[in-house]
């Protein structure tokens, strides 16, 4: 246990050096709110007060371009390449 480079902030003794205070979280400390934030985004959907912006790329050879994109945030909202005809 503890042995060898300790992982996390590489300063994180100036934190109670500062008297300031570091404090995560994580997503089960709230699981108990899902319900009503799923019931909150429906109802906002519903009205029209959400929307969900696409980007389109057209062709198997965007493919690699939409990769890039997706992870610099070439991007807003879904990324999707299509890659057959419709027929």
């Amino acid at each position: 246990l503890n042995h060898g480079k300790v992982r996390g902030p590489s300063e994180y003794l100036k934190l109670a050096e500062r008297g300031a205070t570091m404090k995560g979280y994580n997503v089960m400390q709230y699981f108990s709110s899902i319900p009503m934030a799923i019931i909150s985004i429906l109802w906002h959907w519903n009205r029209g007060n959400l929307t969900c912006h696409e980007h389109w790329e057209s062709g198997i050879e965007e493919f690699p371009n939409s990769m890039e994109k997706m992870f610099s945030g070439g991007h807003i909202g879904r990324l999707l390449v299509k890659v057959g005809s419709e027929e």
